[in-house]
Formats: C-alpha cells, structure tokens, sequence
C-alpha cells in the first residue's frame, strides 16, 4: 500500500483515474463543474464507465465534490458525517470542512482527490482544492483540478473577470469546460453545474461535451 500510495501522490490521482473539476466565484453565487467520465491511464480512451461524480451538502453553505476510487469517496463521505453529527448545520464554515477533510486525506492516505466552496458566515466565498494527502490549495476567485488543470487553468486566467454576475459565471465554467475537455480523453462525457448562492441555495445544470 505505501509503494501505491506514494505512486498515486507522485503522478496524480487525476492521472490514474481521470475526471475534472472547476469551481469560480461569481458575484452572486459559486459555480462548481464536474464532468461524469470515469476511464484510467491504463484503459486510455476507453469509458469504464459514466456516472456523476460525489457531489454532497455540508453544512448550509458547503458543497463538496470528490473524485478517486469510488470506495475510498464513499469512505470519506461517511467520515465527515460522522465527524460533523453533533454540529448544528448553520455553524458550519467551508474552511473548517476543508480542514477536516484535508486531516482525514492525511491521516488515512485516502486514494481520492476533493474540492470545497461555499461561503463563510461573514459571506466571504471559499474554494479549496487537495490532492490525495490533503495538502490545500485556496482561492477566492477559480480553481482548477483534474486531467484537465493545465487548460482550464489557461483558460481560466484569460476570461475570469471579478464580479460577474451568476449567468457570466455559469457561461464561462461552461465554455471552459466544454473547450478543454474536447481535447482530454481521460475527463469529459455529461458535466453539471451545481450553483450555491450565498444563502446556500443550490441549482444544478447538465451539459452534454462529447460523446461516449
């Protein structure tokens, strides 16, 4: 197990199961992308298999997404609900579950890479982003994780704009996505948009970006 996980850690989780995220920061509202297509290094262009990735609420005001071994996102899903069962939603701060999940990667050498957003009782906007060992990566404005970082990350610094209001945001996680996951064979297939608004209202879209 050490020998893997150091492997996975060395080359990227996103490398060896493939999948995408992308989160920016809107005036209004955070938009987080997620696309649904599950492949590896070793399958190469070939789908194993299209499924929505683990998207779930903690909290009001915090979403959580995570790609990985479908095992080991299960298991982290069931240890932040235990960790947080005795907290009242409404206290609930996107850091502080960043900080949790960033311990629990650490401690336990989980093979799943996660990102959070939400806001802040102070409505601050939050995004953080980890690899396999919990090790964050924070922004107020966009983040980028996955297959597709590199582009999106392009992308991303050339459009973003702060300020934009939720439909200019949704627009451009939108173009992003669809740009660069047309040119990645290990991310792409349906991809949702899961919109939370400072009070901590979610919506979400689907979006079709290549074919399977």
């Amino acid at each position: 197990w050490a020998l893997i996980i150091t492997v996975l850690v060395h080359f990227g989780i996103a490398k060896i199961h493939g999948g995408t995220f992308m989160a920016a920061v809107g005036r209004d509202g955070i938009v987080l992308a997620a696309d649904s297509r599950h492949s590896s290094q070793q399958t190469g262009p070939f789908l194993l298999n299209e499924h929505p990735r683990r998207i779930f609420r903690v909290g009001e005001r915090t979403l959580v997404a995570c790609f990985g071994l479908d095992s080991d996102v299960d298991d982290l899903v069931e240890m932040i609900r235990r960790k947080f069962l005795s907290h009242r939603d409404g206290d609930l701060e996107p850091n502080h579950v960043a900080r949790v999940i960033s311990d629990i990667l650490y401690g336990n050498r989980m093979i799943c890479s996660p990102i959070v957003i939400g806001y802040c009782s102070d409505g601050r906007p939050y995004i953080c982003s980890m690899d396999g060992i919990g090790a964050q990566t924070i922004s107020e404005k966009f983040a980028v994780l996955g297959t597709s970082a590199p582009a999106l990350s392009a992308a991303s610094e050339a459009t973003y704009t702060e300020g934009m209001d939720t439909p200019s945001v949704e627009g451009l996680v939108r173009s992003c996505m669809q740009s660069t996951l047309a040119r990645d064979v290990m991310s792409g297939c349906h991809v949702r948009l899961y919109t939370i608004s400072r009070e901590g209202a979610v919506s979400v879209q689907t979006l079709l970006t290549q074919d399977v």
